[in-house]
């Protein structure tokens, strides 16, 4: 306290503070009242906005002071409405604007002296007609921030309000927020009275005052060219459904408004009372945007996407349901997820879920989480079956308009279910991590799937073999963490960070590829290493695979090789003696589907007969 004590007083040394009796300060309920006058600098041509050569103010110190940031008072009540000067419910004085900055950010490292200075530099700029500088923010109406915010689509108000000329009847509906006593609202749904005013006509006169009452609405109306009595009609007739009413005003503004990228400020009056005998009170409330899938869009990058994308995935584990909210959260992507899992406690190290959704099935809580983000859409639906349990009929359903399939089961099963959906023509995405977390796969069907998931993910087994992420998944053996006792119960040992980087690195390239509508038109597959350690590597690259798929039916089996294999045959057969042969084809049987081989490669070719022999392996 001592320390405050010796720093108000040298406020008396600065040149620009007048020491005389009006100096002194105040302890009142944790606040600490500093008040003293300032010389003001006035113009040659005479003071303008009725500034005077003195000019008390008052210094509020909040309790917390000096960590928290002091704020300063005109101690006039007769001070000509200017911009960057707000009077707030139940303040006398009218308060200035220190900075243009987020206060607390200003505040940091500044001392009580910095802030005099300020208000010094305010009222010079006032007396002078200069609080407004060119490109300097216009200063929106202040608004009690602890009272709940309104969420309004502008694109739908300001078209809505023009062609109802320039009102917008509507409703509200009010949303519980999760353990926080406060109430958003959502414009354009529900049964709150509220009538939208949106003036397209630039208006200059600034907003300085915030009303607490009826008729101080009636006059900031006015001062925005809104008959009062229009206004009042507005109110008196949502009083006759409701006692409670709300009134939006968007105005055109000739500056940007701090926080909206925009020349518009908008503000909410929120009419109250008892029953219809007593008299209207009123509370403000901050108007923002409302976050919908166009917002989203604008502010990913997205901008030029008019329509939305609609994306199947498999799996909602950890690294799915990062994907999942990653393509979300985009704005341009809606999403219908299939598992067949529910959350566990051991799932929270990585998974997007938290505790609140332990024993729900993921798939749901995923499409969930997802749609509050967005409140009034919703940009995902959960099942919760096993997809291999499907009917094709099934799966044709929910592939009705999708441009993507991406499996992130990180399973050959459901790889495989994937390949026999008949006259398939979407392209798919599986993705997977090792269980070291050393290192993220995923194999990229082309547009036309010349080459299926199963044989790129062979192409790339054979071609990077010598690849000590590639190595590592085919050898090392990794014991999971066993939970529960089941033996299915278990559990990898990776950082969440590694399975965000994964994750980040496939929502990336889907988003790409479905904003570009650039779909590969070769098939591909991509390897990201990375380690976890103080000094990180992540690399990643992708390269294409010619495939050929030699699809022979005989008797229901189907061949497919690829062509990577078929030229190794041939140049094995080209430069083999009459005592070799041109190699040994190796690979994977699936007799459920009499697919073979899924996965193949050729071995140096051994002193045999003088002819191609080809052996497959599996087959009974």
């Amino acid at each position: 306290m001592e320390e405050i004590i010796q720093e108000i007083n040298e406020l008396r040394q600065l040149p620009y503070v007048y020491d005389d009796d009006s100096f002194s300060f105040d302890r009142k309920n944790g606040y600490i009242y500093v008040s003293l006058s300032i010389r003001v600098d006035l113009p040659a041509k005479g003071p303008v906005n009725d500034v005077r050569t003195i000019e008390p103010v008052i210094i509020v110190l909040p309790p917390d002071f000096p960590k928290n940031y002091p704020r300063v008072f005109l101690k006039r009540d007769d001070f000509p409405p200017v911009h960057h000067l707000t009077r707030r419910p139940g303040d006398f004085w009218g308060e200035i604007c220190l900075t243009r900055q987020p206060a607390p950010d200003w505040w940091h490292g500044k001392t009580l002296g910095n802030a005099v200075l300020a208000a010094y530099k305010w009222l010079t700029d006032a007396a002078a007609g200069e609080l407004v500088k060119k490109d300097d923010p216009f200063e929106p109406l202040i608004v009690d921030g602890r009272n709940p915010v309104v969420e309004v689509d502008f694109d739908i108000a300001r078209k809505e309000a023009r062609k109802n000329g320039g009102v917008w009847d509507t409703s509200a509906h009010q949303i519980i927020v999760p353990n926080l006593a406060e109430v958003r609202f959502i414009i354009g749904s529900g049964d709150v009275p509220t009538r939208l005013w949106y003036q397209a006509h630039l208006q200059a006169t600034p907003w300085s005052v915030v009303p607490v009452d009826l008729d101080g609405v009636l006059e900031l109306a006015s001062t925005i060219g809104l008959k009062k009595e229009k206004v009042r009609y507005w109110i008196e007739k949502g009083g006759t459904k409701s006692n409670r009413v709300l009134t939006v005003f968007g105005v055109k503004r000739p500056k940007l408004v701090l926080g909206q990228a925009g020349t518009e400020e908008w503000v909410a009056f929120d009419f109250h009372r008892e029953n219809q005998r007593d008299k209207w009170t009123v509370t403000s409330h901050l108007v923002l945007r409302r976050f919908d899938q166009d917002f989203a869009r604008s502010l990913s990058g997205f901008g030029h996407i008019r329509e939305q994308k609609k994306v199947l995935v498999l799996g909602a584990g950890a690294f799915g349901s990062t994907i999942c909210e990653l393509l979300a959260r985009s704005g341009m992507v809606d999403l219908t997820i299939i598992d067949n899992d529910t959350l566990r406690p051991y799932n929270l190290a990585r998974h997007t879920l938290t505790g609140k959704e332990i024993g729900q099935p993921k798939a749901i809580a995923v499409a969930d989480r997802l749609n509050s983000v967005f409140v009034t859409k919703n940009v995902a639906f959960g099942i919760f079956k096993n997809f291999l349990d499907l009917s094709d009929e099934e799966i044709r359903e929910q592939l009705n308009g999708v441009e993507c399939i991406l499996d992130l089961s990180a399973s050959v099963a459901v790889q495989n279910r994937i390949a026999l959906i008949p006259d398939r023509q979407i392209p798919l995405v599986s993705a997977f991590q090792i269980l070291s977390g050393k290192g993220t796969m995923a194999l990229v069907e082309d547009f036309n799937i010349r080459g299926r998931a199963d044989i790129i993910e062979a192409a790339m087994m054979m071609r990077e073999r010598e690849d000590p992420v590639i190595a590592g998944w085919l050898t090392e053996k990794i014991e999971p963490l066993a939970i529960g006792g089941g033996c299915s119960s278990g559990s990898a040992r990776i950082p969440d960070a590694l399975v965000k980087i994964g994750a980040a690195w496939v929502a990336n390239a889907v988003l790409y590829w479905l904003s570009s509508k650039e779909w590969p038109l070769k098939p591909m597959y991509g390897i990201q290493r990375n380690s976890f350690d103080p000094n990180p590597i992540i690399e990643t690259e992708w390269k294409q695979v010619e495939t050929e798929p030699i699809a022979k039916t005989i008797a229901g089996w189907s061949a497919f090789v690829l062509t990577s294999v078929i030229n190794d045959l041939n140049r094995f057969a080209q430069n083999a003696g009459t005592a070799e042969t041109g190699g040994i084809l190796v690979g994977r049987v699936n007799r459920q589907s009499k697919v073979l081989p899924h996965r193949t490669f050729v071995w140096v070719p051994p002193i045999c007969c003088g002819r191609i022999i080809v052996f497959l392996t599996g087959m009974s």
